[in-house]
């Protein structure tokens, strides 16, 4: 198999991970995690809107309630433009049991497709004995509360995974 059909397949499957929405990837949350000790941890946010065509104005980040407990905010203050937000905790002894959520608000215009925010960061106590991945996570119209675009965030090394292997891929078709 050739170097660009592994890149074109690895390039394909990491667009899938960024996100996934009747149109398409339209937004990307991405993270980096920081180990906090003794099963504390910290995830800091970016978003950045890749193609939705409305502004990026609301988004919800979910916490599977059986890995993740004692949510909070360490973004203080808000970024420019943008709400403190709130959290829900994760809930798994309740009937429903209830999956965590951290909720942000733009309170100007929100992103433009191409614009990027440093966004947030969230501590929480781990419960699992690996190490803390990607969450599934929601873009929401706030005139509609409609889901308009949503999918997992993505670990910061992967973004610029992705950049490089659409860069390599480029180049090759050029050159072919």
């Amino acid at each position: 198999m050739s170097l660009s059909k592994v890149l074109g397949g690895l390039f394909l499957s990491l667009l899938f991970v960024c996100g996934s929405s009747a149109s398409g990837p339209g937004s990307g949350i991405f993270y980096t995690l920081d180990d906090l000790g003794g099963g504390h941890y910290q995830y800091n946010y970016r978003l950045t809107n890749l193609s939705l065509s409305n502004p990026v104005s609301e988004v919800t980040i979910l916490f599977d309630h059986a890995l993740y407990a004692n949510l909070a905010t360490t973004t203080d203050p808000a970024p420019a433009g943008w709400d403190d937000g709130d959290i829900i905790q994760p809930r798994p002894l309740t009937t429903p049991q209830v999956t965590g959520q951290y909720n942000i608000w733009a309170t100007g215009g929100g992103l433009l497709i191409g614009q990027s925010a440093k966004f947030f960061s969230v501590t929480f106590d781990w419960l699992s004995t690996d190490i803390p991945g990607g969450q599934p996570y929601e873009i929401v119209d706030p005139l509609t509360w409609e889901t308009v675009a949503s999918g997992y965030t993505i670990p910061e090394p992967l973004s610029v995974a992705l950049l490089m292997a659409g860069t390599v891929l480029l180049a090759r078709k050029r050159r072919a």
